[in-house]
């Protein structure tokens, strides 16, 4: 028995570490593995990961070993066997033993059958009682201690893999891989698959067509037309130039503090005293501080407001109060964006039109949009004067969710800029094309005042107000062309156009002054609408909030229509079993391994404060945790919004992948009325977010 055992564990560790493609994996990655596995015996639980050690001695190397024992000692009937003899305690203790000694024989990574001793003799590795006797029987008196139910579980799961056993050949280490084995169920510290050997798929050529009026040609400083072969003009600024530094010393140490060591303000100021009596550059981290700041063209300001309506006796505190918004020149941003030079090769000057090679349309970046092309051709037509301009749309967002600042009795809540000309993998990698241009003010009062419909119609108002009077210097370059330099070093003359606000549905039905949970951009008859309000698009030309008004992915459809929709609806069907299913998610997702991309969660879903990221990791293991938990449809429908969603968030779009989103969304559609068959939505499904995918 000892020998069999002993061989077989030897082939079941080197059938784990084979790949899925045939392949072996590398030296390293072997002995990484085996180093883990023997690490706090990780290699003998079933989930090692478990803070209890759940399913000792139920690990697949360890099962697949103790079949082996069972075929060659012709166990017909383990169940049997064990009620009658007792249970085989010897043999799986054996196994255990017979597995840490395969693992010591590979620790290197590859096979050697002795130990180096300290004085660089070889001791054989033989399977014995002198070396091994003592784990075999300790593992045999934990094996003594084990519930007639673990019991069970162990002859009945070795009984499956003692189906499928090859016998104890050494050719069997050559054959294909095991995917029950532990490294292949869970892919423990394997790297990702080398890169295929053919060259990747190339994207299909494609044709642009750009706007033939707003076809951006570049002139001069003054305006003047220049010809197309022109070169750009040499950037100004002096070679010795450290401005607002007084010389590169002072500039290479405030690099150094605050970019590069990422010093926090309590270190620096214990070397303030330093830095005085040493020579340094600044004489203090106040001077250090103020100078760094001091850099930029677009200062914080702030203007007040109040309320403008009649005061008298008893009037409420909110009237009285006055409040203070923060703002930065959006016309200075916008023109510090577009001559930023990191934007060049990564930048749209004209809208355009992209088809591939069979004649259908493709989507990227903004200027692709039909909005762009649209409103470029709106620009033109009443105005032709305006031939040979670029096209530059400003895109906003806010969520006074994100940044919250307290200053007395007042909230702020932030309001982003960029410009639709920037690629979105400019602004997904956070390369300074988003900018915060403003904190708007949240007006507090009394409870009692929470539905005063005075007081919520002058939050409301106060919102659109602020935001009309930070985009005010806007206004005259959305009908008179200014000359901006660009990121290729070329001026050319731009008009504005206020093209998109990203904003989760609240801050929608803010912006478009609609009643709450009504859809911000269609209306039924004349009602829905809070007619009350200003918005602050009235005060610019060629913009219209509901044409505006974009979904928030992150916030709609991944945090919204996962989180707080699919995902809380499961916890809904019936009490009692909602909690079981709950914690056997948990359970599944706390057991998901360590491999790139995969996010893990050791203690489930409990955490105190979701975030983004969050969601979106628990997106890519959901779908595996449930099967079996619930109903069929239930999977589907998440499996139809998942595709919804990942398709959304492409970076390029084209008419199929429309195709492949419509027909997701029907499923999705479809499948999401098991919910309102089980009770858990009795009244249907109208909700703003799941509605925002259809617009």
């Amino acid at each position: 028995w000892r020998s069999a055992i002993g061989k077989h564990a030897l082939v079941v560790l080197k059938k784990s570490f084979k790949k899925l493609d045939g392949g072996i994996l590398s030296k390293e990655d072997c002995a990484a593995f085996v180093k883990w596995a023997r690490e706090d015996l990780n290699y003998c639980y079933r989930d090692p990961y478990d803070e209890d050690y759940k399913g000792p001695l139920q690990s697949d190397i360890i099962l697949d070993t103790f079949a082996s024992h069972l075929q060659q000692t012709s166990v017909a009937n383990p169940r049997w066997v064990a009620k009658k003899y007792g249970k085989p305690t010897g043999g799986i203790s054996l196994c255990a033993a017979a597995m840490e000694r395969a693992l010591i024989a590979w620790k290197t990574g590859e096979y050697l059958d002795y130990d180096l001793a300290q004085d660089g003799r070889r001791i054989p590795n033989h399977f014995n009682d002198a070396r091994y006797g003592k784990s075999a029987r300790t593992w045999r008196q934990k094996s003594t201690q084990m519930s007639e139910e673990l019991w069970d579980e162990i002859i009945s799961e070795a009984s499956e893999f003692a189906g499928a056993i090859d016998p104890v050949e050494d050719e069997i280490i050559d054959s294909q891989p095991d995917p029950r084995s532990l490294v292949q169920r869970v892919k423990l510290l394997m790297k990702p698959p080398p890169p295929s050997p053919s060259p990747p798929p190339q994207r299909a050529s494609s044709t642009k067509k750009h706007h033939p009026f707003l076809s951006a040609d570049s002139c001069d400083i003054e305006g003047s037309t220049l010809p197309a072969d022109t070169p750009p003009p040499p950037k100004l600024g002096q070679p010795g130039d450290w401005s607002p530094f007084e010389d590169a010393a002072q500039f290479r140490i405030a690099d150094f503090l605050y970019r590069k060591e990422d010093m926090s303000e309590a270190e620096e100021a214990d070397s303030s005293p330093d830095l005085a009596t040493s020579g340094a550059p600044f004489s203090s981290y106040d001077e250090m501080y103020a100078t760094t700041i001091a850099h930029g063209n677009a200062p914080w300001k702030c203007f007040s407001t109040s309320y403008s309506g009649a005061i008298g006796r008893g009037t409420p505190s909110w009237q009285l109060a006055r409040y203070d918004v923060w703002y930065r020149d959006p016309d200075v941003v916008i023109a510090n964006l577009l001559s930023n030079p990191e934007f060049d090769t990564q930048f749209d000057y004209t809208p355009y039109t992209e088809t591939d090679s069979t004649g259908k349309r493709r989507w990227s970046d903004f200027m692709s949009a039909n909005f762009a092309w649209r409103h470029g051709t709106d620009i033109y037509d009443p105005d032709p004067t305006t031939q040979g301009a670029m096209y530059c749309g400003v895109i906003m967002g806010a969520d006074k969710t994100t940044v919250s600042v307290a200053i007395g009795h007042f909230e702020y809540h932030p309001l982003y800029l960029s410009i639709s000309n920037v690629h979105n993998s400019v602004r997904r990698a956070h390369r300074n094309s988003v900018i915060p241009i403003g904190f708007l003010a949240i007006p507090k009062g009394d409870r009692k005042f929470d539905n005063d419909v005075p007081f919520r119609k002058f939050k409301r108002q106060l919102y659109h107000s602020s935001i009309a009077a930070i985009l005010r210097t806007l206004g005259p370059a959305m009908t008179t062309l200014v000359v901006r330099q660009c990121p290729d070093g070329h001026w050319r003359r731009v008009i504005y156009d206020l093209a998109a606000f990203i904003a989760d549905y609240p801050e929608q039905v803010l912006l478009a002054g609609i009643v709450q949970n009504w859809c911000p951009k269609y209306l039924w008859d004349e009602y829905g609408i809070d007619d009350d309000i200003i918005p602050f698009t009235a005060d610019f030309p060629r913009a219209d909030i509901h044409e505006m008004l974009s979904p928030d992915l992150l916030h709609q459809l991944i945090k919204g229509v996962f989180k707080d929709h699919l995902v809380t609806w499961v916890g809904e069907e019936g009490e009692a079993r909602a909690k079981e299913i709950i914690d056997e998610t948990d359970r599944r997702i706390a057991c998901v391994p360590r491999y790139p991309a995969l996010r893990q969660f050791p203690h489930g879903r409990r955490f105190k404060q979701w975030t983004g990221d969050d969601s979106k990791a628990l997106m890519k293991v959901y779908i595996s945790a449930l099967v079996g938990l619930v109903p069929t449809e239930m999977v589907s429908c998440f499996a139809a919004f998942m595709d919804a969603c990942y398709i959304a968030r492409r970076l390029d779009l084209d008419e199929t992948t429309l195709d492949q989103l419509d027909h997701a969304i029907s499923r999705f559609h479809t499948h999401r009325e098991v919910f309102r068959a089980v009770g858990v939505r009795p009244k249907g499904f109208s909700l703003p977010r799941q509605h925002a995918l259809n617009g």
